[in-house]
């Protein structure tokens, strides 16, 4: 899965840069990787193997949040509507809140902590993303 996850960031970060330098072929690259991080956040965050329920559901939310996000960005750099209710209120919103949340119901869970850590600096990447594009 990291594979996979590892590809579609490059498929991005090329459609990025194709985007900022206005040359054709842009939007192809975008819709092909965004989407597919779309894809990777939802199935790791159904897919996460967790004892508790409480972890599961942070999992869960996760990975729909970052799916979210990704679709948000897609939204914001093809100029569509709608991009700060997906990124902003939905993914981000539900993001800090569970990272408030699980932090303190469970301080020393190590999964955990690189989970939020990586929630919450994928989703301050798309807010700097939506508000340079």
């Amino acid at each position: 899965m990291k594979f996979f996850e590892v590809i579609a960031y490059f498929v991005t970060a090329i459609g990025i840069l194709l985007k900022v330098l206005h040359i054709p072929g842009a939007n192809f690259f975008l819709i092909c990787g965004l989407c597919s991080l779309a894809f990777a956040y939802l199935v790791a965050g159904f897919s996460a193997k967790t004892d508790a329920s409480f972890l599961s559901f942070v999992f869960k939310v996760g990975g729909l949040s970052l799916g979210v996000a990704a679709i948000g960005i897609l939204f914001r750099s093809l100029h569509w509507g709608n991009t700060l209710n997906m990124i902003g209120l939905i993914s981000c919103g539900a993001v800090f809140l569970l990272a408030v949340l699980s932090k303190s119901r469970y301080p020393n869970h190590k999964d955990l902590s690189a989970h939020i850590f990586r929630l919450t600096s994928a989703c301050i990447a798309s807010l700097v993303v939506m508000f340079l594009i």
